[in-house]
């Protein structure tokens, strides 16, 4: 079973685009963006 991020990661590589992935998940695609700016910086 995936975590809620490890799920982020993989849409965004399913849909090759942040704005796709972020409406599939059902958040809002700034949310989603730091999400991984803040995964980028650990």
């Amino acid at each position: 079973m995936f975590r809620i991020e490890d799920r982020y990661i993989i849409e965004i590589a399913k849909q090759k685009s942040f704005s796709k992935a972020a409406e599939k998940l059902y958040i809002a695609q700034p949310s989603l963006s730091r999400y991984i700016i803040n995964l980028e910086d650990k």
